[in-house]
């Protein structure tokens, strides 16, 4: 059954506000990982974003990489989990179980760098349990505590970069 786009956002937005109303998000007791969701289209832009969490002090077993729609290799053993649409029911519920061990994590950090439009990637975010949530802009949902106005990548690391260390210090 074909779910109309415009349903489907509705959905999508009710569920995300939904998970952000009941989510707690404390930087105390969180698990040292990184957890880091993308719809980057290229191999190059996976391997900085995989590089950006060595830079933040995070070992490859520290770090969870999703990236929406694509089959990605990544050098260096990080495993690279699919958000593939056809993974989520009308409802908005996972059904992947890489997907539901990713929202069953705690993160010290969530980075989010996806394209504006990107619903499905918000709703993974907004259920995810993290202390910290950075992303790019826009954020439609309120789901990130900094959010980088940089459509760069390199731009955006250093930014992020930058942000951490300033929330770690508190």
């Amino acid at each position: 059954m074909m779910i109309p786009v415009r349903l489907k956002h509705a959905i999508y937005s009710r569920k995300i506000r939904k998970a952000l109303n009941r989510k707690e998000n404390s930087r105390e007791n969180v698990n040292r990982k990184i957890g880091i969701i993308t719809d980057a289209a290229d191999g190059e832009s996976i391997q900085k974003l995989v590089k950006l969490s060595g830079e933040l002090g995070f070992k490859k077993e520290e770090l969870k990489l999703v990236v929406l729609g694509a089959n990605f290799e990544v050098s260096g053993m990080v495993k690279v989990i699919k958000l593939d649409t056809r993974e989520v029911s009308a409802s908005g519920k996972f059904r992947s179980q890489e997907i539901l061990d990713f929202l069953a994590e705690e993160f010290e950090l969530l980075v989010c760098y996806f394209s504006n439009k990107q619903e499905l990637a918000s709703l993974l975010a907004a259920e995810a349990r993290s202390g910290m949530v950075f992303g790019n802009a826009p954020d439609n949902f309120g789901l990130y505590q900094v959010e980088v106005h940089a459509a760069d990548l390199d731009i955006f690391q250093q930014e992020i970069k930058k942000y951490y260390r300033i929330f770690k210090r508190e």
